[in-house]
């Protein structure tokens, strides 16, 4: 919402479905060839590839438009606020949470009991997601 929000004056959005079709399947396309590349050349497995692909779509995305800079860090920020006060309200909730964390296949840094992998993951999906929605729709956005 923080994203739509701050853009809500200089998005204008065309439906084309055929674009959106396409641009969905480059999405696809890129994240299998991206986790089968990573986990072949490097041997690396869990958690880390989908952090890999997402900062690696971030940058492909930013590369081909700019101007969707802002909507990169708004998502960051915003999505990381909101799944913050979610971990909050949960290990109130359940103040046993943090022990269903795997520690041992995790890089051992904690936050507030949050494993900090949580806590990147967030703010690499509030980033990517909002990228890839703008790239799948073909949002143009305007200077303010």
């Amino acid at each position: 919402m923080s994203v739509i929000w701050y853009f809500h004056e200089s998005i204008p959005v065309k439906f084309q479905l055929k674009t959106i079709i396409k641009r969905l399947a480059y999405c696809a396309v890129f994240g299998i060839l991206a986790v089968v590349l990573i986990t072949i050349l490097t041997g690396m497995k869990g958690y880390l590839i989908p952090f890999i692909v997402m900062v690696l779509w971030s940058a492909i995305v930013i590369i081909i438009n700019p101007s969707y800079l802002w909507l990169l860090l708004i998502g960051m920020v915003s999505f990381f606020v909101i799944w913050f006060l979610i971990l909050l309200a949960i290990i109130n909730i359940w103040p046993n949470i943090p022990s269903l964390w795997s520690w041992d296949n995790l890089w051992g840094i904690s936050f507030l009991k949050f494993p900090i992998e949580e806590l990147v993951w967030a703010v690499l999906y509030g980033g990517s997601w909002s990228l890839s929605v703008a790239f799948i729709l073909n949002v143009n956005i305007k200077k303010k």
